[in-house]
């Protein structure tokens, strides 16, 4: 699991770039199972814009749970360009359900 889990660490990481008017912040929960990125607006954006997650991935099971993504480059697009089976990425955020 500890493959999986640096590829989903680096893979979530890549988001935390530059924005438009804000900064994006990479962060991973303290047993490192859960990783997110949050785009933060600079004081002087134009219009009122809320702190907002736009990643959020989880491993469960040896399974990655991708709960949010509203990126327009989708990260388990780039988890299936690093190798990581489709039936291991679940997309809650589309619906799709977490195995039994």
């Amino acid at each position: 699991m500890t493959n999986l889990t640096n590829l989903l660490r680096e893979e979530v990481r890549d988001y935390a770039t530059s924005a438009f008017k804000g900064k994006l912040y990479f962060s991973v929960s303290e047993d490192e199972t859960f990783y997110s990125v949050t785009f933060v607006p600079d004081a002087d954006y134009p219009a009122k814009v809320e702190i907002d997650i736009v990643i959020a991935a989880c491993i469960i099971d040896n399974i990655i749970l991708v709960e949010k993504d509203s990126t327009d480059k989708p990260l388990y697009k780039e988890l299936l360009r690093r190798g990581i089976p489709r039936e291991q990425i679940i997309l809650r955020y589309a619906g799709e359900k977490t195995p039994d």
